[in-house]
């Protein structure tokens, strides 16, 4: 049941690395959650928070 498994949170702090790693997820057709936190800016730019299932994540890195 995967309402109860771990997940992981993984924070992007530019607009590049988000846009790999979303790759990198939609390549191996995994399920994530993506939002982005306004309260927490890297010079400037938005901080993105990734979170996937924590078995998912091995496959990916």
């Amino acid at each position: 049941m995967k309402l109860f498994r771990k997940k992981e949170k993984i924070i992007l702090r530019s607009e590049q690395m988000k846009d790999e790693f979303i790759d990198k997820l939609e390549n191996a057709h995994l399920d994530y959650d993506i939002r982005t936190d306004r309260d927490e800016s890297f010079d400037g730019h938005p901080t993105y928070i990734i979170r996937v299932y924590a078995t998912d994540l091995a496959k990916v890195v």
